[in-house]
């Protein structure tokens, strides 16, 4: 729901990259139904072998290992490609784990935001963009 909300939003061209077969197949029949398979990747693989170029915004599921490396291929194929990754707070890490933010800084990322962490909430997106790609003030 996350990728087809920032779609819709922004009409960017989404890659996800999640582990989980069931859900891998549920999105892209969503995706399908919604004719939104040409804006909208979902592919089903933990992302160290994947072929980013291109990709202006990636979103990598809360269960794909080591997040940042995966952030970090993408980046290395598409430098100006805005990252989303999945995380959980609090008990919920029991669930999924806690992306490693001070990580994704390390790649010369920014956070840009999350979205909100309430009682509702499983797990968040934690978005990042390059600190070179940040609008002039």
């Amino acid at each position: 729901m996350t990728a087809i909300d920032m779609h819709l939003q922004t009409g960017a061209k989404i890659e996800c990259i999640d582990i989980d077969e069931g859900a891998v197949n549920r999105s892209r029949k969503l995706i399908r139904c919604l004719n939104l398979d040409n804006a909208i990747t979902v592919s089903m693989a933990d992302g160290k072998l994947g072929k980013y170029d291109g990709v202006t915004h990636a979103i990598i599921a809360a269960l794909v290992p080591n997040q940042v490396s995966v952030a970090a291929r993408i980046l290395k194929h598409s430098p100006k490609a805005v990252i989303g990754v999945r995380s959980a707070n609090g008990l919920r890490t029991v669930l999924y784990p806690a992306a490693n933010i001070k990580e994704m800084l390390s790649l010369g990322l920014r956070c840009t935001g999350s979205s909100p962490i309430n009682e509702r909430v499983i797990n968040t997106l934690v978005t990042f963009r390059r600190l070179e790609d940040d609008p002039p003030q």
